[in-house]
């Protein structure tokens, strides 16, 4: 539970611990941290602890899952440590870069949105290259489980890579007067990857509940022909 937790909330909490970072050590306004009060030791405490842990993350990972690759199909290691290879090929090692690649790529995001804020030159090649490099994962080891999932996941790198691109059409460098046709492009290829995570979601959920009807269905079935067979016993 608590790998989970962390792998899922990383984001935020890159996020929440770069800025109290900055405010903290501002050249002009920072005074570090302070441990005057009771709500500014907790505020420490927990900035410390889970800025450390999230970065630490990707090194834990990488270190405790390959050394205990052996493992990774036992039913005690799956219930204790199965979140971070959740969905994952449990055959082949090269599925613990699945989960590294989804913390570090977050890393760097809050990096582009924070320090890098203000250059647009960096953030838009960091976020294609880090892209090329999941796909480039991705289609070089295939590691989930469900082949939908690994369509979908390849669907979603490429659709970032293309918008990525479009944003160029949308700065200063672009000097070609098309820039409605770029926003409804930038829109409709949004909308589209939406649209068909949104239709496999219901589809998925659509048999899932038929397939759960079908069972109580047949366990109801059963359970009644298990009770007139006990009433023709008692006869």
């Amino acid at each position: 539970m608590h790998i989970r937790f962390l792998i899922e909330s990383c984001l935020d909490i890159y996020f929440c611990a770069t800025l109290q970072y900055i405010f903290l050590y501002n050249s002009e306004t920072g005074k570090g941290m302070v441990w005057d009060s009771p709500f500014n030791v907790v505020n420490n405490l927990t900035f410390i602890l889970l800025s450390s842990a999230t970065l630490a993350l990707p090194l834990f990972i990488i270190v405790f899952y390959c050394a205990r690759f052996h493992e990774w199909k036992k039913e005690h290691f799956e219930e204790r440590f199965g979140a971070a290879i959740e969905g994952l090929k449990l055959n082949r090692r090269s599925s613990v870069a699945y989960p590294v690649i989804f913390i570090v790529r977050r890393i760097i995001l809050v990096f582009c949105v924070t320090v890098a804020r203000n250059w647009l030159w960096v953030q838009l090649p960091v976020m294609v290259l880090v892209s090329m490099v999941q796909v480039a994962y991705l289609t070089s080891y295939k590691p989930q489980q469900v082949a939908l999932q690994f369509k979908l996941d390849v669907l979603n790198e490429v659709t970032t890579i293309v918008l990525v691109d479009m944003l160029v059409l949308m700065t200063e460098a672009n000097q070609s007067p098309f820039d409605f046709e770029t926003d409804v492009a930038f829109l409709l290829i949004l909308f589209g990857n939406i649209s068909v995570h949104l239709f496999f979601l219901m589809k998925n959920t659509v048999q899932s509940t038929v397939i759960t009807c079908k069972k109580k269905k047949l366990c109801c079935f059963r359970q009644k022909k298990l009770g007139e067979a006990a009433v023709i016993r008692k006869r």
